[in-house]
């Protein structure tokens, strides 16, 4: 009985830094190209998104992509990230809008470098969540694909 006592408490010792060990997490980011505002008072509300094709907006999200990917580069070790494809977004009887979405597995708690802030007409969305390792499992199966926010 003495034994198990000894146990238990360097059980209760150690299982707390085990749990709070990880220093990474899943990060999102949601890049939409801003609405048409016309009036322009205390609290500017859009009437219409007139955004036009995406090909007249396509550069601004390239050097977005650039931006984030690098980044991602310092941020992501192992599993580094990416972006998704610009997709056209509806916007109710608004009209339509393009995002993109870009995301890093296993990006680091700690940012290394700062985070370039998007060109004037994009709106960047942050979101993180879940407490990974910043170095996949092998033998847990874990690996570099990711089901954002799903821990």
């Amino acid at each position: 009985m003495h034994f198990t006592s000894y146990l238990i408490t360097t059980l209760l010792t150690v299982a707390p830094a085990l749990v709070h060990a990880n220093d990474c997490e899943h990060w999102q980011s949601i890049y939409v190209l801003k609405c048409d505002v016309p009036n322009k008072g205390p609290d500017p509300v859009p009437t219409a998104c007139r955004n036009g094709t995406l090909e007249e907006h396509l550069p601004i999200f390239k050097k977005t992509r650039r931006n984030f990917m690098d980044f991602a580069y310092l941020n992501g070790g192992f599993c580094s990230g990416g972006c998704y494809d610009v997709v056209k977004k509806m916007k109710g009887r608004l009209g339509w809008t393009f995002q993109m979405t870009c995301l890093i597995p296993r990006a680091n708690k700690k940012h290394i470098g700062k985070f370039k802030e998007p060109p004037q007409d994009l709106e960047r969305l942050d979101d993180h969540k879940c407490d990974v390792n910043c170095m996949p499992a092998i033998g847990a199966n874990q690996d570099c694909y990711v089901s954002f926010g799903r821990c």
